[in-house]
C-alpha cells in the first residue's frame, strides 16, 4: 500500500482572472505536482494562484461566493 495520497493546501488560495477574484481549492498530488481549481470549477493556470497574509481579498466571483457560503 502506498502513502502517496494527495494532500490539501490549507491556506486560503485565490485566483484573479482579470475579471473577478475566485476562491480556490488545491491538492499536492506528489512533490512535483500541485493542482489548483476554483470553487466554480475552473482550472487555475500554473503559478497564477496566490495567498494573502493579512486582510483577505473580497471574492467577487458570484459562483465562488455561493459555493463558499
Amino acid at each position: 500500500m502506498s502513502d502517496n495520497q494527495p494532500s490539501q493546501i490549507t491556506l486560503p488560495i485565490y485566483y484573479d482572472d482579470g475579471e473577478v477574484i475566485h476562491a480556490c481549492e488545491s491538492a499536492i498530488m506528489d512533490r512535483y505536482v500541485r493542482l489548483v481549481w476554483t470553487q466554480c470549477v475552473r482550472h487555475v493556470p500554473d503559478d497564477q494562484s496566490f495567498t494573502v497574509h493579512g486582510d483577505m481579498p473580497v471574492i467577487t466571483c458570484p459562483e465562488c461566493r455561493a459555493a463558499t457560503g
